[in-house]
């Protein structure tokens, strides 16, 4: 009887997703759909995961992409690519391709994205983790589980809830010089 050569285990791909409303601001959408605008969002949330980490995990841009790294010895993470912006009348978003890193898979599809739609009489505000593949083994596995999965969750929690007051006050920071 001949065998067929069983194929390697696709790594498991995981998807969190944090979203809140944002009160209906006249002109706001327009405003912060702007791609400066996305830019500052991006660069806000990766603030608020380095403020949460006691600044354990630092985010470094090279060449306009975000990497997330520990900063002794220093270990590249997670590897990103060029932030994407994407926009119509409806919804816009900045999309963050990941591309690896130590605790990544390079799967190719993974993304990081912030995205504002309109929604009834407000906007929706996201922040999604898509198609994420952490490096198989146990180890990896288990610190997944157990610190970044929640972290995540935490972070894009966090970052939306600070969110809130600076679009209630129609406030808007530039993009950092460094994307």
């Amino acid at each position: 009887m001949k065998r067929t050569p069983r194929r390697p285990r696709e790594p498991d791909r995981l998807r969190s997703v944090q979203t809140t409303i944002l009160s209906p601001r006249p002109g706001g959408f327009e405003r912060w759909s702007q791609p400066p605008a996305l830019h500052a969002l991006l660069h806000r949330y990766f603030d608020v995961a380095e403020q949460i980490t006691g600044h354990l995990v630092r985010v470094r841009w090279i060449a306009g992409a975000p990497a997330v790294l520990v900063p002794c010895p220093r270990v590249r993470l997670i590897v990103m690519g060029v932030p994407i912006v994407s926009r119509d009348e409806q919804r816009c978003a900045i999309v963050v391709p990941i591309v690896g890193g130590m605790i990544v898979e390079a799967s190719g599809v993974a993304r990081l994205s912030i995205e504002l739609a309109r929604a009834g009489d407000g906007v929706r505000a996201s922040v999604a983790l898509v198609d994420y593949c952490p490096r198989t083994g146990r180890l990896v596995a288990a610190l997944y589980r157990s610190l970044q999965a929640p972290l995540h969750q935490y972070v894009g929690r966090r970052f939306l809830r600070q969110l809130r007051p600076s679009w209630d006050a129609g406030l808007l920071e530039p993009a950092c010089p460094q994307c």
